[in-house]
């Protein structure tokens, strides 16, 4: 479940709820299409089949510009990402 909850903040999604018993857990809220389209793919992955990545369209809502884009970036590229996005707010 530590692992699903850091991939969903790294996919900018807003967690509402969070239950879990000795086998499963169940994570609620909400993430951006444009970050998540392959998750679902990665979560059966690495729980060798087991997990499920479930999505219900729920409105919309404007990301953070440039984000969607950036998504595979390297380390290095994202702290080059990161240095000239703070650049810019200057």
């Amino acid at each position: 479940s530590s692992k699903a909850i850091t991939d969903l903040q790294k996919l900018m999604s807003e967690i509402e709820d969070i239950s879990c018993n000795n086998e499963w857990c169940h994570i609620k809220g909400k993430v951006p299409l444009n970050t998540s389209k392959d998750y679902a793919s990665e979560v059966s992955s690495y729980t060798k089949g087991l997990g499920i990545f479930m999505v219900k369209p729920c409105g919309y809502q404007i990301t953070k510009d440039g984000y969607s884009d950036n998504i595979r970036m390297n380390e290095k590229d994202k702290l080059l990402f990161m240095f000239q996005k703070s650049m810019s707010l200057k």
